[in-house]
């Protein structure tokens, strides 16, 4: 694929819902590694409300991307 290829689109937040004990893991390791891609599965749901569209996921999986570059401070 080309630059030419590329589409432009708007940014999506997704809320994730983590339990307690991944949670405070996940805040540990970003404490010390800002910036480190997160990678989570999980149950993906839209919700339409009054706010507008929330796109969530229950996470029951959740790693840290080996292929990003501050992996090598880990």
């Amino acid at each position: 694929m080309d630059d030419s290829d590329q589409v432009q689109s708007s940014t999506v937040v997704y809320h994730v819902l983590v339990s307690d004990l991944p949670h405070q893991r996940l805040t540990g390791v970003m404490a010390k590694h800002a910036g480190v891609r997160i990678i989570f599965a999980g149950r993906y749901d839209v919700v339409t409300g009054a706010e507008g569209t929330r796109h969530e996921v229950a996470a029951h999986e959740i790693g840290i991307s080996l292929v990003d570059p501050i992996i090598e401070s880990l």
